[in-house]
């Protein structure tokens, strides 16, 4: 299995449109080679038409800020 790049919690932007921004909620691996690696996203702000979360190939998404990394002013 090809195993995921991302972590629930993670704050992720959809490339195609930058507009977009999402948290993981769950993060599902590849099953085999060629396969894409799955992430269910929680949409912020204003989502994509008429859904709240969504299931995307992890290849279309960017990390913004990871659940784990310290926060600047901190």
């Amino acid at each position: 299995a090809i195993m995921p790049k991302l972590k629930p919690g993670d704050l992720v932007e959809y490339v195609p449109d930058p507009n977009f921004l999402g948290l993981v909620q769950k993060a599902i691996p590849a099953r085999r080679r060629g396969d894409p690696v799955i992430i269910k996203l929680r949409w912020c702000g204003i989502p994509p038409p008429k859904t709240e979360s969504d299931y995307v190939d992890q290849k279309k998404l960017r990390l913004v800020k990871s659940k784990k990394e310290k926060d600047h002013w901190n």
